[in-house]
């Protein structure tokens, strides 16, 4: 059970200050629309090899 108020603690610590200094928070946010963009850029290639060459017949529309 310290373990845990232990942890807690910290998290109460860790998030005070990142509310005072707002500069902590820049990486982090960074990073979500980043890996969010390079998703975007990733799926949109699979999403047209699906279409293009699923169907019916194809071994990619029957998996």
């Amino acid at each position: 059970m310290q373990s845990f108020s232990r942890g807690w603690s910290f998290l109460k610590q860790a998030w005070g200050m990142a509310f005072k200094d707002k500069d902590l928070l820049k990486p982090s946010i960074y990073a979500l629309f980043a890996g969010f963009i390079i998703s975007i850029i990733f799926i949109l290639p699979m999403v047209g090899a699906g279409l293009l060459l699923g169907g019916n017949n194809n071994l990619v529309g029957q998996v």
